[in-house]
């Protein structure tokens, strides 16, 4: 997995030197406008809405020619999620952390000062979770889908304002303590709003 990652960057890493671009950076906040967990353990399926997620994602993104509207680079993110249980259901409270690194995509829509743009990412996901009131957690790894589109608006000859909404699912088989397998899908409609420069 890292090999590959590493294989990413170097293959991005020269098709700017062809290009003679200068690489693009972005940092924004993430905040779960609304989503679902899907977990399966032991037979045991439970589908809960999330209550809360924050997290934070960079991008680094490569113009491929002068004139091109087209965008690739890398993205990091990672968030944090938190999904209430139902006693009803006898579901737990859970928490559930994703780190992501891997492909990031930009298509400029509508060039100008207003940059209306649609942007993607497929990542490698590291992810956790720790079910209130229990020992322990399970870790695995999976991945990451992201899709959806933005805008972005300069405040400086170097510094653009950029805000997007985007759909994100993860999906991934976690292990932990005493043989235990937890297949976990977080869906979620996510605002990110930020800087760029």
């Amino acid at each position: 997995m890292m090999s590959r990652i590493l294989t990413l960057l170097g293959v991005l890493a020269l098709t700017a030197t062809i290009a003679e671009a200068k690489p693009k950076f972005s940092v924004q906040g993430i905040y779960g406008l609304t989503g679902t967990a899907e977990t399966e353990a032991g037979g045991f399926s439970n589908d809960e809405d999330i209550d809360t997620n924050i997290g934070i994602m960079g991008t680094v993104e490569f113009q491929l020619s002068r004139k091109s509207p087209f965008r690739l680079g890398v993205r990091l993110a990672y968030q944090s999620t938190s999904v209430e249980g139902d006693a009803a259901n006898n579901t737990t409270d859970n928490d559930l952390s994703a780190a992501d690194a891997g492909v990031w995509a930009r298509y400029i829509l509508v060039p100008g000062r207003l940059v209306v743009y649609g942007a993607g990412s497929l990542s490698i996901s590291s992810l956790s979770v720790d079910p209130e009131g229990t020992a322990g957690d399970a870790d695995g790894t999976g991945f990451n889908i992201l899709i959806g589109g933005g805008a972005s608006y300069p405040v400086s000859r170097t510094m653009r304002v950029t805000a997007g909404i985007y759909f994100s699912r993860h999906q991934g088989t976690l292990e932990g303590n005493g043989n235990l397998e937890v297949d976990v899908a977080l869906n979620q409609v996510q605002l990110a709003a930020g800087v760029a420069f």
